[in-house]
Protein backbone atom coordinates (compact mmCIF):
# COMPACT_ATOMS: atom_id res chain seq x y z
CA UNK A 1 0.00 0.00 0.00
CA UNK A 2 1.29 3.44 -0.91
CA UNK A 3 0.34 6.44 1.24
CA UNK A 4 0.83 9.67 -0.65
CA UNK A 5 2.13 12.85 0.98
CA UNK A 6 -1.35 14.34 0.55
CA UNK A 7 -2.90 11.44 2.50
CA UNK A 8 -0.27 11.67 5.26
CA UNK A 9 -0.69 15.42 5.70
CA UNK A 10 -4.47 15.21 5.47
CA UNK A 11 -4.55 12.65 8.26
CA UNK A 12 -2.33 14.87 10.39
CA UNK A 13 -4.54 17.91 9.68
CA UNK A 14 -7.63 15.88 10.63
CA UNK A 15 -5.94 14.92 13.89
CA UNK A 16 -5.26 18.59 14.64
CA UNK A 17 -8.99 19.25 14.21
CA UNK A 18 -9.90 16.24 16.34
CA UNK A 19 -7.78 17.53 19.24
CA UNK A 20 -10.05 20.52 19.76
CA UNK A 21 -13.34 19.00 18.61
CA UNK A 22 -15.98 20.48 19.08
CA UNK A 23 -14.45 23.72 20.30
CA UNK A 24 -13.83 26.82 18.22
CA UNK A 25 -12.78 26.55 14.58
CA UNK A 26 -9.05 26.32 13.84
CA UNK A 27 -7.60 28.58 11.14
CA UNK A 28 -5.64 26.92 8.34
CA UNK A 29 -2.61 28.97 9.40
CA UNK A 30 -2.61 27.41 12.88
CA UNK A 31 -2.90 23.89 11.45
CA UNK A 32 -0.08 24.65 9.00
CA UNK A 33 2.15 25.96 11.79
CA UNK A 34 1.44 22.95 14.02
CA UNK A 35 2.24 20.47 11.24
CA UNK A 36 5.10 22.34 9.56
CA UNK A 37 3.42 22.58 6.16
CA UNK A 38 2.31 25.53 4.03
CA UNK A 39 -0.98 27.32 4.55
CA UNK A 40 -1.74 26.74 0.87
CA UNK A 41 -1.38 22.97 1.28
CA UNK A 42 -3.59 22.96 4.37
CA UNK A 43 -6.15 25.09 2.51
CA UNK A 44 -6.18 22.56 -0.34
CA UNK A 45 -6.78 19.73 2.14
CA UNK A 46 -9.53 21.67 3.92
CA UNK A 47 -11.18 22.35 0.55
CA UNK A 48 -11.23 18.62 -0.20
CA UNK A 49 -12.48 17.85 3.32
CA UNK A 50 -15.24 20.45 3.03
CA UNK A 51 -16.31 19.08 -0.36
CA UNK A 52 -16.57 15.61 1.22
CA UNK A 53 -18.50 16.90 4.26
CA UNK A 54 -15.73 16.11 6.74
CA UNK A 55 -15.27 19.71 7.87
CA UNK A 56 -17.28 22.88 7.96
CA UNK A 57 -15.76 26.31 7.66
CA UNK A 58 -16.48 29.57 9.42
CA UNK A 59 -15.46 32.90 7.92
CA UNK A 60 -14.14 35.93 9.69
CA UNK A 61 -11.50 36.83 12.23
CA UNK A 62 -12.51 33.95 14.52
CA UNK A 63 -13.05 31.65 11.54
CA UNK A 64 -11.46 28.39 10.59
CA UNK A 65 -12.35 24.73 10.24
CA UNK A 66 -14.09 22.21 12.45
CA UNK A 67 -14.96 18.54 12.00
CA UNK A 68 -18.60 17.90 11.17
CA UNK A 69 -18.64 14.68 13.21
CA UNK A 70 -17.22 13.19 16.32
CA UNK A 71 -13.74 11.72 15.63
CA UNK A 72 -15.05 8.32 16.79
CA UNK A 73 -17.49 8.34 13.87
CA UNK A 74 -14.96 9.37 11.22
CA UNK A 75 -13.16 6.44 9.56
CA UNK A 76 -9.62 6.87 8.27
CA UNK A 77 -10.88 5.50 4.93
CA UNK A 78 -13.32 8.42 4.67
CA UNK A 79 -10.43 10.82 5.10
CA UNK A 80 -8.42 9.08 2.38
CA UNK A 81 -11.46 8.82 0.09
CA UNK A 82 -12.12 12.56 0.39
CA UNK A 83 -8.75 13.18 -1.25
CA UNK A 84 -9.25 10.71 -4.09
CA UNK A 85 -12.58 11.82 -5.46
CA UNK A 86 -11.75 10.78 -9.01
CA UNK A 87 -9.59 7.75 -8.18
CA UNK A 88 -11.02 4.52 -9.56
CA UNK A 89 -11.46 1.49 -7.38
CA UNK A 90 -8.98 -1.37 -7.77
CA UNK A 91 -11.35 -3.69 -9.60
CA UNK A 92 -12.33 -1.17 -12.26
CA UNK A 93 -8.99 -0.63 -13.95
CA UNK A 94 -6.20 -2.71 -12.45
CA UNK A 95 -5.76 -5.15 -15.35
CA UNK A 96 -5.96 -2.39 -17.95
CA UNK A 97 -3.36 -0.37 -16.09
CA UNK A 98 -0.69 -3.07 -16.47
CA UNK A 99 -1.57 -4.49 -19.87
CA UNK A 100 1.88 -3.86 -21.35
CA UNK A 101 1.72 -3.18 -25.07
CA UNK A 102 -1.55 -5.09 -25.52
CA UNK A 103 -4.97 -3.51 -25.21
CA UNK A 104 -5.67 -5.76 -22.21
CA UNK A 105 -3.58 -8.01 -20.01
CA UNK A 106 -2.57 -11.27 -21.69
CA UNK A 107 -3.40 -13.14 -18.45
CA UNK A 108 -6.90 -11.69 -18.08
CA UNK A 109 -8.71 -15.04 -18.32
CA UNK A 110 -6.33 -17.07 -16.13
CA UNK A 111 -4.74 -14.58 -13.79
CA UNK A 112 -3.31 -15.77 -10.49
CA UNK A 113 -2.08 -12.30 -9.49
CA UNK A 114 -5.38 -10.41 -9.60
CA UNK A 115 -6.93 -12.30 -6.63
CA UNK A 116 -3.93 -11.32 -4.50
CA UNK A 117 -4.41 -7.62 -5.24
CA UNK A 118 -8.18 -7.90 -4.80
CA UNK A 119 -7.87 -9.51 -1.36
CA UNK A 120 -5.20 -7.06 -0.21
CA UNK A 121 -7.18 -4.09 -1.51
CA UNK A 122 -10.30 -5.32 0.27
CA UNK A 123 -8.31 -6.00 3.44
CA UNK A 124 -6.80 -2.50 3.54
CA UNK A 125 -10.16 -0.87 2.78
CA UNK A 126 -11.82 -2.76 5.62
CA UNK A 127 -8.97 -2.00 8.02
CA UNK A 128 -9.13 1.71 7.22
CA UNK A 129 -12.93 1.65 7.50
CA UNK A 130 -12.69 0.10 10.97
CA UNK A 131 -10.03 2.53 12.18
CA UNK A 132 -11.37 5.91 13.28
CA UNK A 133 -9.77 9.26 13.86
CA UNK A 134 -10.47 8.77 17.58
CA UNK A 135 -8.47 5.51 17.49
CA UNK A 136 -5.48 7.46 16.20
CA UNK A 137 -5.85 9.99 19.00
CA UNK A 138 -5.06 7.35 21.64
CA UNK A 139 -2.45 8.49 24.17
CA UNK A 140 0.12 5.87 23.14
CA UNK A 141 1.29 4.09 20.02
CA UNK A 142 0.80 0.76 21.82
CA UNK A 143 -2.94 1.43 22.14
CA UNK A 144 -3.17 2.27 18.43
CA UNK A 145 -1.18 -0.89 17.57
CA UNK A 146 -3.54 -2.93 19.73
CA UNK A 147 -6.57 -1.52 17.91
CA UNK A 148 -5.00 -2.31 14.53
CA UNK A 149 -4.19 -5.86 15.65
CA UNK A 150 -7.77 -6.29 16.83
CA UNK A 151 -9.08 -5.17 13.43
CA UNK A 152 -6.57 -7.42 11.63
CA UNK A 153 -7.70 -10.47 13.59
CA UNK A 154 -11.35 -9.71 12.84
CA UNK A 155 -10.60 -9.39 9.12
CA UNK A 156 -8.51 -12.58 9.09
CA UNK A 157 -11.35 -14.47 10.77
CA UNK A 158 -13.82 -13.09 8.24
CA UNK A 159 -11.58 -14.27 5.40
CA UNK A 160 -11.34 -17.76 6.94
CA UNK A 161 -15.09 -18.01 7.47
CA UNK A 162 -15.71 -16.79 3.93
CA UNK A 163 -13.44 -19.53 2.58
CA UNK A 164 -10.96 -17.13 1.06
CA UNK A 165 -8.00 -18.45 3.10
Amino acid sequence: MHVSPLEEYALRCAMQLAKVQPEEPIPASKIAESEGISVEYVSKIMYLFRRAGIVESTRGVQGGFRLTRNPGKLAVKEIFDSLQHNKKKFEEDFCNQFAGQASQCVHLNCCSIRPVWQILSSYFDEMLTGLTLADLMAPSADIVRGRIQELALQKAQALKVGGVI
